[in-house]
């Protein structure tokens, strides 16, 4: 199995202005989902307007995401 086939979801960040940064690759949806789920809770360091995450399915041959 390769690199990319280990890590099929990725979790998106889409800040207020709509630029999207890549913050984790996952094995399953689930791990996906969970990640997001610690992400968006962050306690009290976590700005108000920190934007907003997202789960995605990583296209073969796909590279980072684009703003």
């Amino acid at each position: 199995m390769s690199d990319i086939n280990a890590r099929l979801w990725q979790v998106i960040r889409l800040d207020e202005n709509g630029h999207r940064y890549r913050i984790g690759h996952c094995a399953t949806r689930a791990d996906a989902q969970r990640l997001m789920g610690r992400l968006e809770q962050g306690g009290e360091t976590r700005p108000v307007d920190a934007g907003q995450y997202l789960v995605e399915r990583v296209e073969e041959g796909a590279d980072a995401p684009r703003s």
